[in-house]
């Protein structure tokens, strides 16, 4: 809860903000590189740049983890990693990415 404090005090204050946006480009290049490599090392090109993946990825971890901290008995956290792998069609170690299936009605 502390990092959601940080981040209303970093939306009004300026300095604080600016260092918040430097901390979180830092990490989604670092993640932009690794998910670029994972999708290479599987002969596959990424859906999107993966610095955009990188975005999408941190928004819905941080989304959903707002939403389990709030509701853990209906939300869980490995959701995150189930819908990404699906609708990204992220490879897996050592396996290639299966072609996506059809949502269940």
């Amino acid at each position: 809860m502390l990092a959601v404090e940080f981040w209303l005090h970093a939306m009004r204050d300026e300095r604080a903000r600016l260092l918040m946006a430097e901390q979180y480009e830092r990490a989604r290049t670092v993640s932009g590189e690794l998910i670029a490599s994972i999708y290479g090392k599987a002969g596959q090109q990424p859906p999107f740049a993966p610095h955009d993946l990188a975005i999408v990825i941190e928004a819905l971890s941080v989304g959903l983890a707002f939403q389990a901290a709030l509701d853990p008995e209906h939300v869980r956290m490995s959701l995150q990693a189930e819908v990404l792998t699906r609708l990204l069609g992220l490879p897996t170690p050592g396996m290639a990415a299966r072609p996506t299936e059809p949502a269940a009605s």
